[in-house]
C-alpha cells in the first residue's frame, strides 16, 4: 500500500508526540482509502502503523486542498503495518526534517528502499547512517512451503538442534541461525543478495549480525558456512559454501 502521510493538526485534530506514539492521516494513492493512523515505534525503534488502534475516515477530496503531506509515497505493509520510506539514493547518510522525524514517532531507525538506516545524531534534521550489516539489506520473500521442503530434504539436521535466530523471519531472506550444540553459525542468503553486499561485510570490517545480548559479532571469520538459495523454475536450489565464497564472487 502506497500513499501520503499528513499531520493530523492540518485537520484540526490534536497531536501528541509522546512515548514513541504519533497520529497521522494516511491516504492510499491507489484507491483513496483514508484512515486515522496510530504510529508507534515499539521495541524495534522503527515506525509501525498499529491498525488495531487506527480508524477509517470518509475520504473527501476537498479535505486535502491546500494541505501538504509530511511524507509522500510512503510504503505501508498491509499485514504488519511496517513503514518503508521511498528513499532510493544508496547514500551512507539519510536526513529526516523535523516534521518527518516527529510524524514517524522519532524513530531510532528507518527502513528505506535502499535498506535500513540507524540514527546517529540527536541534532536536527535527524541524521541516519546506512546499516551495512544484513539487518540493513532489504529482505526477499520466498515461498515458505518450498523453502522448508528443500531445507529439510538437504539438511534435516538444521531442524534437529536448538538454535538462535538472527535477522528476518523465514521465509524472508537473509537470516542467520546459530547452533549452540555445534557452535556453528550459518548465514542464509538469496543468490542475488550475494552480489549487493557491502564490501565491508566481505572483508570482515562489518559483521553479518551482532548479538544484541552478548555483543558477539558474526563476521566472515567467525561463521561456519553460507547457505545460498537460488530460486529457479524447479523450486529452490540450495548450496552450502565456505565464507570465502563472497570474496570470490566480488
Amino acid at each position: 500500500m502506497i500513499g501520503d502521510l499528513y499531520d493530523v493538526r492540518q485537520f484540526g485534530m490534536h497531536q501528541s508526540v509522546t512515548n514513541g506514539i504519533t497520529y497521522a492521516v494516511f491516504v492510499s494513492e491507489k484507491d483513496q482509502q483514508c484512515f486515522y493512523a496510530y504510529i508507534s515505534i515499539g521495541y524495534t525503534g522503527e515506525p509501525c502503523v498499529e491498525f488495531d488502534e487506527s480508524s477509517i475516515l470518509d475520504y473527501k477530496s476537498e479535505m486535502f486542498k491546500g494541505k501538504k503531506p509530511v511524507v509522500q509515497n510512503l510504503i505501508l505493509e498491509p499485514q504488519t503495518g511496517a513503514v518503508t520510506i521511498p528513499y532510493m539514493r544508496d547514500n551512507d547518510e539519510l536526513h529526516l526534517n523535523s516534521e518527518q522525524y516527529s510524524i514517524l514517532s522519532c524513530p531510532s531507525s528507518v527502513q528505506t528502499l535502499c535498506g535500513r538506516y540507524t540514527e546517529v545524531s540527536a541534532k536536527r534534521p535527524a541524521t541516519y547512517y546506512k546499516d551495512n550489516s544484513l539487518d540493513g539489506l532489504c529482505p526477499i520473500e520466498l515461498d515458505e512451503d518450498i523453502l522448508y521442503r528443500e531445507l529439510k530434504k538437504k539438511w534435516p539436521a538444521l531442524f534437529q538442534y536448538p538454535s538462535v535466530h538472527y535477522g528476518n523471519r523465514p521465509p524472508s531472506i537473509p537470516f542467520g541461525k546459530y547452533f549452540p550444540e555445534r557452535n556453528q553459525m550459518i548465514i542464509f542468503l538469496e543468490s542475488k543478495q550475494c552480489t549487493v553486499l557491502n564490501d565491508k561485510i566481505k572483508t570482515g570490517i562489518v559483521p553479518f549480525y551482532t548479538d544484541p545480548v552478548t555483543g558477539q559479532k558474526w563476521d566472515i571469520s567467525s561463521i561456519y558456512a553460507l547457505c545460498v538459495i537460488d530460486p529457479n523454475s524447479d523450486g529452490y536450489n540450495l548450496r552450502m559454501y565456505h565464507p570465502s565464497y563472497l570474496i570470490r564472487k566480488s
